[in-house]
């Protein structure tokens, strides 16, 4: 290496020109904090996010995911997946509707943008058919053609407007609101695709769409008196009302459904009887239709009692009724229904659910005259099913907007039948959405498993092998939780209580990396997809075979709810495998890893301890992760660190008392199933009665920690003990000019904390302290720039210690904590002289250590070691650790700002030393002399505050990580050195599986009677009461014919769900199909040309054939006109008739 000025040795000879800085971008990492709606797709295994931003996310199995960028961003307000064509339709918030084909290869084709009418209400989807129902506040239902991209002419009109007007007629009074005739919601019946159920503000509407006619009206009266979902605090509780309908749900049977009403009541219907409904309750009250004269009495005026203040509660948002494969009757078993909605303004933020009995009525009795309607019977084997078994309440962090269940691979039953997870979304901090994802049903609903093991046990209890097995699951059952699992949502949907705050990128080994990414069956569940497959595309294959030899890189991010979490941005994750199919997900999320540090706060042994606030317990202040230990300590407002071990121990049973009364052992405080990382150690700060200033944590197993009075203290981990702990530093202001900075009053803190092992000289301040044999050094540079320079030692077969009188020198103020305050070089090779585990064992060989070449300087003097310190308007570099000569100085101006972090990047074996500064620049220094290099902005520039906040993080080899936002909405990868790096956008193919399987629709359910089976149902159920006055099931086809009408243009044929695209030529072949996947790109244009050409001459030829079949069509069109016209008088879309 060179000599550069003042003869010492240069360590930035290869990053001194401008073209060794090669600035770029590498990738970027989104945070959806503002989701506007949610759709799933159970067949493909797809999940679609839509935004207020306009954006369109699709995600799928680990890897897969992809995005769609509306052209104008506005708001996503419907989103729903066409299952059985693969599609996908948006309507947005200025009612344009937008259809999507997913089945090409890394490409999403918008095939049709067109808008709606009306301002948009409600759509729906049936896998059945390929036609969208579109409700408008009109009151009319429009039916959108999937595969022909147009509104067919098909329309439900406003059958709410049409039965009031009927009832107006007969002298019926009707209240005609505003909204009593806007559709909210369309929900097609689960077993009869004819059938559709239209919830209007006034009331459900049953529509026959075969013969366009209204079957049945539900709507729910509250006589005066009944306390309905306001309570009998409601001002008009003497008044006769008609709460307006907000949402329903379908019994799986499609026997009965529940309807939501704004005042936050239930309403149970039987499909056959409109006239009263099973039960109407809220929450926690039933039968509030029925007038109670006791209880009114203490409502009324002149009552004794003084009746409470009004609590009107929130409407009954949504519904979702899930039937689940836990019985052989074909009618099904037990359900669940989920409640979004009709809490109190009090109550906590949450979802309720019920757990029902199943609907299963055995045949009712013979009776010698025919009941019309609803038997009594099935009436009360429907009410007998809708007492709830059990309940459960989700609560989440903020108040929920709206929520969409998960199902195992059914797509019929409105998308919630079997599901096996729920995704809330709720009101997030900074107006931002929070998504939040359970299992579901809660483990305590599902408890027929362990009855069956019971029953199966007492019958065979002869067995011993029987017994012991079920001793051993219900063992097993005990053990486990009734609390649902908060699922680990992808990367992409951290937000709420998940989102960032402040993240730090780590390069590591691979000894470090290897058991952090190893994956363990015991694993925290995280939201499974499967569906699509990721390939590598051909012009990133020489990029990627050189990132086979990267660094390993991994993301550790601190969320707001005071967790931390590992995340893998290795790109090693985009190298395919034998098949050119990755097979990781990228960002690789690492669940096992996460820390929960609220846990160790709430637990006894602490709090018995340390006063906790839990309404405001401790805030992360900032964290430390020790690669090569494995161990991360986590500093916290309250002065406290927490020091965590990744562990696959079992934890303790008892607490063990420490010997140091500010150590508390955690080893006995268990963490969640799965976790890794086991708390170890609590360090109190109460008996400093300060702030923690500093902290840092050496490889080898010592930690110091420092505190705002000037404090310190450092432990041996191994014990663990304190081996060192000092009172406030009064020696700091009595030399040097240090002081002078400081204020009397001020404590003169530790404000960065330095472990190295290096030699020491003798320096002005410590003339007579000298060792040239390399040991274990603490550097604390206190706030004044006094440095305090600490050796441990440990005589033979003796325990470390701290020598007494630390060596001293004067520096400049160090950056805060761990924002890259200090480093020590080698004085020859410029390579950090770090406390790690090869140079410790360096030290311990003092004849090794003795017989090192020392390089001299200019004066003849032994250059060992260069301490490097960087402060917020400067930074200095001195010879050795004495800080009595200074061979380097750096000032920058106001205009480059404040420094906010440092760091020493390294490449080339060259080093240098990169300042960012809170105006977003960077500024590059060479090594040792601080000669300023170089100045440019941050790729990715933050505001002020936030960089103050969270400054980007910068590795050794140049990678920057900026957070952007506060919550962070992106994290971005940015690097100084983009050449030849393995990230890349992969190709994505949403129709394929990567076990290969082919995802099928299942048939469409068949109708069930409500007796047993083989039971003729008669006159007693949809499907005899309603069969015999002329209703049929339909089938998907039909249902096209009939909503497409005659004039339908042949349709595009669907992609069958049986053939694939290029997945078997990727796999059988891969150098060969990317080869030829590479010569069709090239070759696409004039493949194009060619065949527009083709079809030109086509097209002329068939013209002359289509106007000669268009005279012919016109002539027809007139007699089917007058044919239509004259059907239409016969038919009318509402009957007053009772069926």
């Amino acid at each position: 290496m060179l000599g550069f000025g003042h003869g010492y040795t240069d360590f930035s000879v290869d990053l001194r020109d401008a073209q060794d800085w090669t600035i770029g971008n590498l990738m970027r990492l989104n945070f959806c904090l503002d989701v506007a709606a949610l759709a799933i797709d159970p067949v493909s295994q797809l999940l679609a996010v839509g935004t207020l931003g306009g954006i369109v996310y699709i995600l799928g199995a680990p890897g897969v995911q992809t995005k769609i960028h509306l052209p104008t961003a506005t708001p996503i307000k419907f989103l729903e997946f066409a299952t059985n064509i693969y599609k996908l339709v948006c309507i947005d918030d200025n009612d344009k509707l937008y259809l999507w084909d997913l089945t090409s290869l890394n490409e999403i084709k918008l095939e049709a943008m067109t808008r709606v009418s009306r301002p948009a209400t409600y759509l729906t989807l049936s896998p059945s058919h390929t036609h969208a129902f579109i409700s408008t506040e009109s009151g009319d239902v429009k039916t959108y053609d999937l595969l022909c991209r147009r509104f067919s002419e098909y329309t439900i009109p406003s059958a709410w407007d049409m039965y009031a007007s009927s009832l107006q007629s007969d002298g019926i009074p009707v209240d005609m609101e505003g909204g009593s005739s806007i559709p909210t919601q369309i929900v097609v019946h689960p077993r009869n695709v004819g059938l559709v159920f239209v919830a209007y503000g006034g009331g459900v509407v049953l529509v026959d769409l075969k013969d366009r006619r209204s079957l049945r009206v539900y709507e729910l009266l509250i006589p005066a008196g009944a306390p309905g979902g306001a309570g009998y605090t409601d001002p008009d509780l003497l008044k006769h009302r008609r709460p307006p309908v907000t949402t329903t749900a379908i019994h799986p049977s499609g026997h009965f459904f529940a309807v939501g009403y704004a005042d936050g009541s239930l309403a149970f219907w039987a499909v056959d009887d409109d006239e009263q409904p099973l039960l109407v309750r809220t929450l926690d009250d039933v039968d509030i239709h029925v007038v109670d004269g006791d209880k009114l009495d203490d409502y009324l005026p002149g009552s004794d009692k003084s009746p409470p203040p009004h609590k009107p509660r929130e409407p009954i948002f949504k519904l979702a009724w899930s039937g689940f494969a836990n019985s052989k009757d074909q009618r099904g078993g037990e359900t669940s229904l989920l409640i979004l909605g009709g809490q109190c303004s009090h109550d906590a933020p949450g979802v309720n659910v019920l757990w029902l009995p199943a609907f299963n009525p055995p045949e009712p009795p013979v009776t010698s005259t025919p009941h019309q309607g609803l038997h009594p019977h099935f009436r009360k084997a429907m009410q007998k099913s809708l007492d709830p078994l059990d309940a459960y309440f989700y609560s989440t962090s903020g108040l929920v907007q709206d929520f969409l269940l998960i199902p195992r691979d059914n797509p019929f039953f409105s998308g919630a039948w079997e599901p096996t997870a729920v995704i809330f979304i709720s009101e997030g901090i900074a107006r931002t959405r929070a998504i939040e994802a359970f299992e579901y049903p809660p483990p305590s609903f599902a408890p027929s498993s362990f009855n069956e093991t019971l029953q199966k046990g007492k019958a065979q209890s002869d067995s011993s092998s029987c017994l012991e097995s079920d001793i051993a699951d219900t063992l097993r059952d005990l053990q486990t939780s009734s609390e649902p699992k908060n699922l680990t949502v992808p990367f992409l949907l951290w937000s709420g209580p998940s989102s960032v705050i402040t993240a730090q990128i780590h390069s590591i080994d691979r000894s470090a990396y290897e058991p952090l990414s190893e994956l363990r069956s015991q694993d925290p569940s995280e939201l499974k997809l499967e569906g699509g497959i990721v390939l590598c595309g051909q012009e990133a294959v020489a990029d990627i075979k050189a990132a086979k030899f990267e660094t390993r890189r991994i993301i550790i991010s601190q969320h707001t709810d005071q967790s931390i979490r590992f995340v893998d941005i290795s790109a090693q994750l985009l190298l395919p495998d034998t098949e050119t199919l990755l097979v990781s997900p990228f960002p690789k999320t690492l669940p096992s890893l996460t820390i929960e540090p609220l846990s160790v706060w709430n637990h006894p042994s602490v709090c018995s301890r340390i006063t906790v606030d839990h309404l405001q317990p401790p805030v992360v202040r900032s964290f430390y992760f020790s690669s090569e230990a494995l161990e991360l300590s986590i500093l916290f407002s309250t002065g406290a660190v927490i020091i965590y071990r990744l562990s696959d121990r079992e934890n303790v049973e008892d607490e063990r008392e420490m010997d140091d009364f500010e150590m508390i052992s955690l080893e006995h405080i268990p963490v969640t199933s799965g976790l890794r990382f086991k708390p170890v150690l609590l360090i109190s700060a109460r008996i400093f009665s300060s702030l923690l200033s500093a902290v840092t944590y050496w490889t080898l197993g010592f930690a110091a920690v420092g505190y705002a009075d000037g404090s310190m203290t450092v432990l041996d981990m191994r014990g663990p003990r304190v081996i060192f702990r000092s009172a406030t530093d009064k020696d700091s202001h009595k030399h040097g000019i240090g002081h002078l900075l400081q204020k009397s009053h001020h404590a003169d803190a530790v404000g960065c904390f330095v472990w190295t092992i290096c030699s020491l000289s003798t320096g002005k301040r410590s003339p007579s302290v000298a060792d040239l044999t390399p040991r274990v050094r603490l550097l604390a540079i206190r706030g004044s720039g006094d440095t305090s320079m600490y050796t441990l030692v440990r005589p033979q077969s003796r325990e470390w210690t701290v020598s007494p009188d630390p060596a001293r020198s004067e520096t400049i103020p160090p950056l805060p904590l761990s924002s890259g305050g200090a480093f020590v070089l080698d004085g020859r090779l410029g390579a950090q002289l770090k406390a790690d585990k090869n140079r410790f064992a360096v030290a311990l060989d003092k004849e090794h250590a003795d017989s090192q070449p020392r390089r001299k300087d200019s004066n003849g003097a032994q250059l060992k070691s260069v301490l490097v310190v960087v402060g917020a308007k400067s930074a200095r570099c001195y010879a050795d650790l004495n800080g009595d000569k200074r061979i380097g100085k750096a000032d920058w101006g106001g205009k480059s700002g404040l420094a906010v972090y440092a760091q020493l990047v390294e490449r080339n074996a060259s080093c240098v030393l990169v300042i960012v500064t809170d105006k977003s620049q960077a500024l590059v220094y060479s090594l040792p002399t601080l000669e300023n290099l170089h100045t440019f902005p941050l790729p990715t520039p933050s505001s002020n505050d936030f960089l103050r906040y969270s400054p980007p993080s910068i590795d050794t080899t140049g990678d920057v990580l900026t957070l952007v936002g506060n919550p962070a909405t992106a994290a971005v990868l940015d690097t100084f050195f983009s050449i030849r790096r393995g990230y890349h956008t992969p190709q994505i193919l949403l129709t394929e599986r990567r076990d290969g399987a082919t995802a099928l629709v299942p048939p469409l359910p068949t109708p069930v009677s409500m007796g047993p089976a083989g039971w003729f149902a008669g006159a007693g159920s949809l499907f005899g009461a309603l069969t015999g006055a002329g209703i049929s099931t339909m089938t998907g086809q039909q249902v096209d014919a009939l909503l497409a009408g005659p004039n339908r243009p042949i349709p595009e044929k669907p992609a069958p769900r049986t053939e694939r695209e290029k997945y078997k030529e990727w796999t059988s072949d891969p150098a060969k199909a990317t080869a030829s996947a590479a010569a069709q790109t090239r070759s696409s244009l004039y493949n194009r040309l060619h065949a527009a050409l083709a079809e030109r001459g086509e097209a002329l030829g068939d013209l002359e054939q289509s106007f000669n079949q268009l005279g012919e069509g016109s002539r027809s069109m007139v007699d089917q006109a007058s044919r239509l016209a004259a059907q239409q008088t016969t038919k009318t879309w509402f009957g007053l008739g009772r069926l």
